[in-house]
């Protein structure tokens, strides 16, 4: 985890590899900085919950194939959620 890093976004945290170690339980080190990280702020934890539940979809993605419209929509959720926090970003 950086320290240093400012995560507002689920993208932020898809790409960080420790968010991802944490995520699959396999660094214990990683599991405390990103749980105190999260115990930090009520939007951190919501935040992380969003990454969890996106990364949950697409392990699911790969064990239960879905119809072209339910791909398509979940699609279209995911741009219109990372357009909002575009939005609310660039209005703070």
């Amino acid at each position: 985890m950086n320290t240093n890093k400012d995560y507002t976004s689920i993208a932020d945290l898809l790409t960080e590899d420790s968010f991802m170690a944490w995520w699959l339980k396999k660094d214990a080190l990683h599991e405390q900085a990103w749980e105190k990280w999260m115990a930090s702020k009520p939007a951190n934890a919501a935040l992380a919950r969003e990454a969890e539940q996106l990364l949950a979809v697409l392990v699911n993605l790969e064990t239960q194939p879905i119809s072209i419209y339910q791909r398509n929509a979940s699609f279209n959720r995911l741009l219109k959620k990372i357009a909002e926090e575009k939005k609310r970003t660039i209005s703070c």
